[in-house]
């Protein structure tokens, strides 16, 4: 339908332009009805090329405007653990922040063919090891946006289940115990495809994120309680307020949490 009226429009506006000028012969009538054809046109081109704008017109616009301009993206899933009205963070690997338990899906090798075809780059501000192997924190180019997240939410070629990150930073740190090997998982909420330039890491970035909550049971819910009793440098059990304020107080002024905590609340 969009197709049809991008073309349909600009020929409308052309006929009526030619009947105003027989009509009147006015060529003042004709400069105006030349600029508003102009407009027209420009609109029709942007409506048919709009056409596939199921994620967001400032998408859209970066793939139209900017489509040389590299994007990193960096899909996750996030654990939302709460007790006592507090959340449960963990220490980020790489930096001295805390953050929910959780992390980046992984593309499996079958992937590869389709990301070779949107001529990703493996992102370079996050040393490559056996844990970040694989990661979908990548780069490509902004004209390659769509086709990226037609086929991220396809849950083709990539990693669906939510459990490796659970098994990786609280099990296998022996926050956990093995009362946790099996859990029952629920999908929260998933917030999809904002774009938002990043200070830290000085690009664009797109990182949609699933929201995961935990059904426990009894044994669980009493080690829960039993770790919230407890301190540790490798976990944080953190309120509301203090993750909306990224962990800032009046005495320190240092930020403590990371940038996606905020999503879980």
């Amino acid at each position: 339908m969009i197709a049809v009226l991008s073309i349909f429009l600009p020929l409308v506006a052309l006929i009526v332009i030619i009947i105003l000028f027989c009509a009147t012969g006015n060529f003042e009538t004709l400069y105006i009805s030349l600029a508003c054809e102009f407009i027209i046109i420009i609109g029709s081109y942007l409506l048919g090329k709009f056409k596939g704008w199921k994620y967001g017109l400032k998408l859209k616009l970066f793939e139209i405007f900017k489509p040389n301009l590299e994007i990193r993206l960096s899909p996750s899933y996030l654990y939302r653990i709460q007790i006592n009205n507090k959340y449960l963070l963990v220490k980020n690997r790489n930096r001295d922040i805390f953050q929910p338990v959780g992390g980046v899906y992984k593309y499996f090798d079958s992937a590869k063919n389709f990301l070779n075809e949107i001529e990703f780059k493996v992102d370079n501000k996050i040393n490559i090891d056996t844990t970040s192997e694989k990661d979908l924190r990548i780069r490509i180019k902004a004209k390659y946006i769509s086709k990226f997240l037609d086929w991220f939410y396809s849950n083709k070629d990539r990693e669906t289940d939510f459990y490796r990150e659970f098994k990786e930073e609280l099990l296998d740190k022996n926050i956990l115990s093995c009362k946790f090997n099996k859990i029952k998982m629920n999908k929260l909420k998933s917030i999809k495809n904002t774009i938002e330039y990043s200070e830290f890491y000085k690009i664009y970035e797109i990182k949609p994120k699933d929201i995961i909550e935990i059904e426990y049971t009894e044994d669980q819910y009493i080690e829960l309680k039993e770790l919230y009793s407890k301190s540790s440098t490798d976990y944080y059990f953190a309120d509301e307020e203090e993750i909306l304020n990224y962990g800032i107080t009046a005495e320190s002024q240092e930020v403590k949490f990371g940038d996606q905590t905020k999503y879980i609340i």
